[in-house]
């Protein structure tokens, strides 16, 4: 199987800029700072068979940035109390008619390596 993941979201740099003089060379020395941000509106999930991506096993989403965050799909239901960046603790149930490995495989891949 192959799980897609897709995020929707903004990013914004801010790119500040500081000129200052060598007092012993008098030379002019400039110096770039970054600052980066993220907004994350949702993260979708797509899980399809290995060798025919048109097929569609299970589709979710989880919404971002939010204090609280909740992934609830066909596979498993999973929740974190502390936010969508946190690495709080997750809660996770798998649901009937479906290999509960394969649930907490998933559920652990959304919730930690692909949040």
């Amino acid at each position: 199987m192959t799980l897609h993941v897709f995020a929707k979201g903004t990013a914004t740099r801010i790119i500040t800029k500081h000129t200052s003089r060598d007092k012993e060379t008098g030379r002019r020395e400039t110096e770039y700072n970054d600052s980066d941000r993220e907004f994350v509106d949702w993260i979708e999930y797509k899980l399809t068979p290995a060798n025919d991506e048109s097929i569609c096993i299970a589709l979710w989403r989880c919404d971002g940035m939010g204090r609280d965050s909740s992934w609830d799909n066909p596979l498993f239901s999973a929740h974190n109390d502390s936010g969508f960046f946190s690495d709080g603790p997750v809660t996770c149930q798998t649901k009937e008619g479906w290999d509960p490995l394969l649930g907490l495989l998933l559920a652990h891949l959304c919730t930690t390596e692909y949040r």
